[in-house]
């Protein structure tokens, strides 16, 4: 089965910018699968949605990638 990969290239800024954030989304969230959450069944006939923590209902996450520069002193 083909996987989908995302590729992040790192070189330095050559305006010195030292600190840099990317964002790749879209993920299906890993926790609820991608439904936004959980049914539960509270009672007899009562169901209830429990959003996911993790995507805030929403079925899907996004990474977020920082990069701090700074001086290579051991090189």
């Amino acid at each position: 089965m083909s996987e989908m990969k995302h590729i992040l290239e790192i070189n330095p800024d050559s305006y010195g910018t030292r600190t840099e954030t990317r964002y790749a989304g879209g993920f299906p969230c890993p926790r609820c699968s991608g439904q936004g959450g959980f049914r539960d069944t509270a009672g007899h006939n009562t169901r209830t949605f429990i959003p996911c923590d993790l995507c805030d209902g929403t079925g899907k996450v996004r990474a977020t990638v920082t990069v701090e520069w700074e001086a290579d002193y051991e090189s």
